[in-house]
């Protein structure tokens, strides 16, 4: 194998081994070293995927997208602190996340859609599952 290869080889190998965390990575993330407890984080991780799974729903998006939204977010918040300078809310890095999930597997909602679901589902403090509200039309894609 010629030298490029075995460079190319080690930064793929690179790529992958940063996402790969070991079990005591998960009781020391960004947030908990911002001194947020781990119930409090995990609350929050629970309400972000929770949030992704209604918005998901309504707007119809198969489960494949669904779950790579989950782990979109997951992911940035083994990187990034919730109770940073820079806070970014459950809600709103689960709409991106969902928006960039959608994308990615060809699912794709328009904007204005998303925004007004999650906008609906954000403003309802005791959003339960099986709520009547409008669905995502299939027309409106």
């Amino acid at each position: 194998m010629s030298p490029l290869g075995q460079d190319r080889s080690a930064s793929v190998a690179q790529a992958v081994a940063q996402w790969l965390f070991h079990e005591t990575d998960f009781s020391w993330t960004p947030s908990v070293q911002d001194g947020m407890t781990p119930g409090e984080e995990a609350r929050n991780r629970f309400s972000g995927c929770r949030f992704i799974a209604d918005v998901g729903a309504l707007l119809r998006v198969p489960a494949e997208a669904t779950c790579t939204a989950r782990v979109y977010f997951q992911r940035f918040l083994m990187r990034h602190s919730l109770r940073s300078s820079r806070t970014v809310h459950p809600y709103l890095l689960g709409g991106a996340a969902l928006n960039l999930a959608c994308k990615t597997t060809d699912n794709y909602r328009k904007l204005s859609d998303l925004v007004n679901y999650c906008r609906l589902i954000a403003s309802q403090p005791n959003w339960k599952r099986g709520m009547p509200v409008p669905h995502y039309r299939e027309t409106d894609k």
